[in-house]
């Protein structure tokens, strides 16, 4: 039987699941930033790009708001 993948069990975030901004592994930054423009129904998510890891937050309706990132 395969064990099944989890955020908690390999640190891995997958793009299409969102993450809680209370999540500790959240840098603090960016959290503070995303609490700026964050509205309900709003969802943040980490996406790993060719620089490095990005913050992106989504509107209810799948838009993206805002891209956030640590230098």
């Amino acid at each position: 039987m395969r064990k099944k993948t989890t955020v908690i069990d390999e640190g891995i975030w997958p793009e299409e699941i969102p993450i809680a901004l209370d999540n500790p592994l959240v840098p603090d930054a960016i959290a503070a930033s995303v609490r700026e423009l964050f509205q309900p129904g709003d969802r943040l998510h980490r996406v790993r790009t060719a620089d490095g890891v990005e913050w992106w937050l989504f509107d209810g309706e799948g838009e993206l708001v805002e891209a956030f990132w640590l230098e």
